[in-house]
């Protein structure tokens, strides 16, 4: 059973990602997850900390986290008029804001589609509204998505190969399955941490249909909050392939990553 507040993403969900995943563990994340839409101390608390995140960050742009803004308007419509060097601006500042999430112990926001954006064109702004959809992360997963990520971008086996423990959490592994999937992840990066990349939902679907299979063949299965942060990047996915243009995606994550 999908709790209401997740069908919305089972569009970008491969079928392969329900036998890689601890189904009960990540049902009850869910469904605390999809409770707290519901309670709005605890979703203006979270907005609270992420707004004073991003308001202690230097952003490309920038960025409001509001609650009801009516302000401004809704970022699909901005982009069908945006040049090319805006839309860039705009791309790499919602990456920054992914980023930030990943890097540090706030409420992590997963939908990050474009209705939860708006544009103010009198003082370039970038309008965020979190949507009440959010988790806690426990803090060992959080490190280990933040190894992950500063694996890739900082050359850093070592803490890659601790971010790819999530990959095979109470599992075993067999020979070689660890080397597997880190090629496969870095299919899925792609070339982000050498040029400007640009993102598609296919690529995004196809890439980790890939790690799914693997971690089938492995019978091995994926960390519980692994999921949530798949929702994320669907929806962020989603955003930047509607923006369509090339990203500093390396760029994007050193300007917000703590050393």
């Amino acid at each position: 059973m999908v709790p209401a507040a997740f069908r919305e993403f089972l569009p970008f969900v491969s079928t392969s990602a329900l036998k890689v995943i601890h189904k009960e563990r990540v049902l009850a994340i869910a469904l605390k997850s999809a409770a707290q839409t519901l309670n709005d101390s605890r979703y203006l608390e979270a907005i609270d900390l992420i707004r004073k995140q991003v308001e202690a960050s230097a952003l490309n742009l920038p960025v409001r986290v509001a609650v009801d803004p009516k302000d401004g308007i809704e970022l699909a419509a901005h982009l069908q008029t945006a040049t090319p060097e805006n839309r860039k601006v705009i791309g790499e500042t919602i990456l920054q804001l992914y980023f930030l999430m990943v890097e540090y112990p706030v409420p992590f926001f997963l939908d990050l589609r474009p209705q939860n954006f708006r544009w103010e064109p009198q003082s370039n702004t970038l309008i965020w509204t979190p949507s009440r959809l959010w988790f806690e992360r426990s803090d060992g997963f959080r490190e280990r998505v933040r190894n992950l990520y500063q694996g890739f971008f900082r050359w850093d086996s070592e803490k890659t190969r601790a971010g790819l423990e999530l990959y095979a959490w109470e599992a075993l592994v067999s020979d070689g399955y660890f080397s597997r999937v880190n090629a496969l992840l870095n299919q899925h990066f792609g070339d982000a941490n050498s040029k400007e990349v640009e993102f598609s939902i296919s690529h995004f679907k196809s890439t980790f249909t890939l790690l799914f299979e693997e971690t089938i063949r492995n019978r091995s299965r994926l960390h519980p909050e692994l999921t949530f942060i798949g929702t994320a990047l669907a929806g962020l996915y989603v955003t930047l392939e509607k923006i369509g243009t090339p990203l500093n995606v390396a760029k994007s994550f050193h300007s917000v990553a703590r050393l």
